[in-house]
């Protein structure tokens, strides 16, 4: 038996992307000094390396599936709504401070964030935004 020179290291990490139609995971099929992010396309069959400039497109690790089947996730700081039905990413909140998503509301109307040690809610429907607290560091 070859082993590892026959079939490389196995897989690893494997991800679902929000649609259901395409496995992402890690693979050093070549044995080289690093592997490969790769894909496998359930419709075609297919087993393709991921490009470089289309990492951007690599599902979320974690996220929060709303009763309209929609995905809450966050990605580098910045939260995003994904749309299985119309397969369109929107971005709700980006900007250069880190966000941090908590989860939706009770309605799941909108969802809670923190940033910068306070409590926010944006209001999916609206695109409005409401403080919830108000913390700030004192001098000591």
């Amino acid at each position: 038996m070859k082993g590892y020179e026959f079939i490389g290291q196995r897989a690893e990490d494997p991800v679902w992307s929000l649609d259901s139609k395409r496995i992402y995971f890690n693979w050093n099929k070549e044995n080289k000094l690093v592997g490969d992010k790769y894909y496998y396309d359930l419709r075609s069959g297919e087993l393709n390396i991921l490009e470089l400039e289309k990492y951007d497109e690599l599902p979320p690790r974690s996220y929060t599936k709303t009763q309209k089947g929609e995905f809450l996730f966050q990605r580098e700081g910045d939260i995003f709504l994904f749309s299985p039905e119309k397969n369109k990413t929107r971005t709700l909140l980006k900007t250069y401070d880190h966000k941090s998503l908590k989860g939706l509301d009770e309605k799941e109307d909108g969802f809670y964030y923190l940033r910068s040690s306070n409590i926010y809610h944006f209001d999916l429907q609206s695109g409005s935004i409401r403080q919830i607290s108000n913390f700030s560091k004192g001098s000591s």
